[in-house]
């Protein structure tokens, strides 16, 4: 029970750090190409720990920010491909 509960804290702590990373990344994205591929691969990094938590509303979250990321840098259909 606190190997569990150990873990989902551990999840929040990274969840949070790369929120905050990611979000800013992609706010700087908007004019400049390389900081859009620093999101995108925060995005991949919150997606897979989302999966290994099971966290269907995260997934859900990472695909969103993984397809801002495709529409920043220009590759609209993986975006789409994604929000389907």
């Amino acid at each position: 029970m606190l190997n569990l509960l150990y873990k989902r804290i551990k999840y929040e702590a990274y969840w949070g750090v790369f929120s905050t990373f990611g979000g800013a990344y992609s706010s700087l994205g908007e004019g400049y190409l390389e900081h859009a591929k620093n999101a995108e691969k925060i995005s991949y990094k919150q997606l897979e720990l989302a999966y290994t938590f099971n966290d269907p509303n995260a997934i859900c979250r990472c695909k969103l920010f993984l397809s801002f990321s495709f529409v920043q840098q220009g590759k609209f259909n993986e975006a789409d491909y994604l929000l389907r």
